[in-house]
């Protein structure tokens, strides 16, 4: 078939005799990496990005309400006969406590001094002395680590209100990690204009994306570590001095890690139940998972049937999925990059999915922001560099409400 002329015309622009043709070249450049940060986005969007007054910084925690406790055996007695046990916590004479599945109660008759148990939820461990209620019932033995109910503190007519009891917080801490990226060019090769523009912007935007993808990852899969070393850069210069490293994420979630061989639904299904919606204290009902593509495939499925689809949200670049589960709870589901691989070596978290509460998460830095550009250039030398700095760390308050479901290696 004959090509039509205005085709020739559009190809045919050159002379291919001409030694001198120089093709025309697109100067915009195509980067295959987007600057995409999900997790500080959602942290700045929550507005869970604040400033801190130290590299170390400590947060409080405390739980209001202690619905539950284990003890140690308990064993079998006689009708009105009493016998101590060990509490992970505290209680107070009159406290009354139930077991559930052999529908027994018992009340504290006396109390031994606490003494600190870091294996404790609330820090404490307590032998008390108990006896089952109604007293003429024999006590039956229950085995292993019992779960038992805490009920109301009981006083008699006209006793005396039980003698009251307060607590300290635990603190837990993490550390801003100082991550650095720098750029530096002479002032000839600045000035000088390539076919794509010119060299100092390129090499700032790349050097930019690169360093709030290594604040991302740091985020995540940092170890928390203080350490002094000495570091000789590539002029030579050494400089000794501390080097803080922040717990991540991913370090410091140790409740609930869920291994999986299958992402399917009985899986993810059986996750939700054991361990995301497992507790009375799992958090609020609306939650936050981050999830890589294979974990983003399975939810979609079990989407389908299992989970009330809601409209999703399109807001500061992210694609916010969002589902109905159980119990009213909701779901809202983002793909962290960070989870991807090359698309033939995956990384270890491809098909991750993290659950965590939004409202005890949170980005600290120490900086007046939280990332921070210097100019660096030397006085006596002809080229000029900026860097760009960040100093921050995750807080993450009540690990236990965290979960991760991931692949066995």
């Amino acid at each position: 078939m004959a090509l039509s002329q205005d085709l020739v015309n559009v190809v045919d622009r050159f002379d291919v005799l001409d030694a001198n043709v120089v093709p025309q070249i697109d100067h915009f450049i195509r980067y295959e990496d987007l600057d995409f940060q999900p997790l500080v986005t959602l942290m700045d969007d929550l507005q869970q990005i604040q400033k801190v007054n130290d590299y170390k910084f400590q947060w409080p925690e405390s739980r209001a309400e202690t619905f539950q406790v284990t003890s140690s055996a308990i064993a079998a007695a006689a009708a009105g006969i009493a016998q101590n046990i060990t509490i992970a916590g505290s209680a107070v004479i009159g406290q009354e406590f139930n077991h559930g599945s052999t529908k027994q109660t018992f009340i504290v008759t006396a109390v031994q001094s606490p003494t600190d148990d870091s294996t404790s939820p609330t820090g404490v461990s307590q032998v008390i002395t108990i006896k089952r209620r109604p007293f003429d019932q024999a006590t039956v033995a229950v085995a292993g680590i019992p779960v038992l109910r805490v009920m109301a503190t009981r006083i008699v007519t006209g006793g005396y209100y039980p003698i009251s009891q307060g607590s300290l917080p635990q603190y837990h801490f993490n550390y801003t990690q100082l991550n650095t990226n720098s750029v530096a060019i002479s002032e000839t090769e600045k000035a000088v204009e390539q076919w794509y523009g010119l060299q100092f912007p390129k090499d700032v935007r790349e050097k930019l994306v690169q360093h709030k993808g290594n604040n991302e990852r740091v985020l995540w899969y940092g170890v928390a570590d203080t350490s002094v070393m000495s570091l000789t850069n590539e002029n030579g210069k050494t400089s000794t001095g501390a080097l803080y490293s922040t717990q991540g994420i991913d370090d410091r979630i140790q409740t609930h890690r869920t291994p999986y061989t299958t992402l399917d639904k009985p899986t993810i299904m059986a996750w939700i139940a054991n361990h995301v919606a497992s507790s009375r204290n799992a958090g609020p009902k609306e939650q936050l998972w981050l999830a890589g593509p294979a974990a983003m495939q399975a939810i979609n499925e079990i989407g389908e049937n299992q989970f009330v689809s809601l409209p999703g949200i399109d807001t500061l670049g992210l694609d916010i999925k969002q589902f109905k589960a159980w119990g009213d709870r909701r779901y809202i589901i983002v793909e962290e990059r960070e989870f991807y691989g090359d698309g033939v070596n995956q990384t270890d978290d491809a098909g991750s999915i993290y659950k965590l509460n939004p409202d005890n998460l949170g980005i600290r830095h120490l900086q007046q922001a939280y990332m921070t550009t210097k100019t660096t250039s030397p006085p006596d030398r002809d080229m000029d560099s900026i860097v760009f700095r960040t100093e921050s760390g995750i807080m993450m308050a009540h690990e236990s409400q965290a979960a991760k479901l991931y692949a066995l290696a």
